[in-house]
């Protein structure tokens, strides 16, 4: 997350490190992971040319928007980020698409403005909530899922609910999908080990990329 101030000397930076390595070892790979939603504040186009791959990091949530960290499609997805970053001069065959293993906490009431709480690790998200109860599907063109908790209610507030948007085997099985359809170099997992004692991510994982 750097700032616009700064990021041409990220650039110079970014540039002695990636020569510095090819001079010491040409085998040497140099991989930039710049985050999805300040993508703008980094000079795109330069570190194209001083990198091997580009890790587009969907981990973190934009504050203005009740969302997955990682929504395949709607406002901060992954369909339209990816497309501005192609369109800034990214090869697809460069770009490595960074996926969370953690769901993203709001408070939603009604008339108000979306408030993000916190992150919940998908095996502690997977512990604590009984799916069947109150896991709901998104329609299609919003990909993720939501538990929508009305039992913890906020200062009393029955309007007052908290949601989980987080990615399970179904949706995060769309998303692999999209990013082998489009050429994508690959995918990251952000964090290895959020989802530990369920293997169901993990296996969607290698039926999509394994051979």
């Amino acid at each position: 997350n750097i700032s616009p101030a700064v990021k041409h000397h990220f650039f110079n930076f970014s540039k002695r490190l990636y020569e510095t390595l090819k001079k010491t070892d040409s085998s040497y790979k140099l991989l930039l992971t710049i985050p999805a939603i300040t993508s703008a504040n980094y000079p795109l186009s330069e570190l194209l040319t001083i990198s091997d791959r580009v890790i587009i990091d969907f981990s973190e949530v934009s504050e203005k928007y009740a969302l997955n960290a990682a929504p395949l499609a709607s406002l901060s997805g992954l369909k339209d980020t990816l497309t501005y970053f192609i369109n800034s001069g990214i090869q697809k065959e460069k770009i490595v698409v960074c996926l969370p293993y953690r769901g993203a906490i709001w408070k939603v009431n009604a008339g108000k403005k979306a408030k993000f709480i916190d992150y919940i690790k998908y095996k502690d998200l997977r512990r604590t909530y009984n799916f069947e109860a109150y896991t709901s599907y998104a329609p299609d063109s919003f990909p993720s899922f939501v538990v929508m908790d009305s039992f913890r209610i906020v200062k009393r507030d029955t309007t007052l609910l908290k949601q989980i948007y987080y990615d399970d085997v179904s949706s995060i099985g769309k998303k692999y999908e999209f990013i082998l359809d489009q050429g994508f170099k690959g995918v990251a997992v952000k964090y290895l080990g959020d989802d530990f004692g369920y293997t169901g991510l993990w296996d969607e994982m290698s039926y999509a990329f394994a051979e």
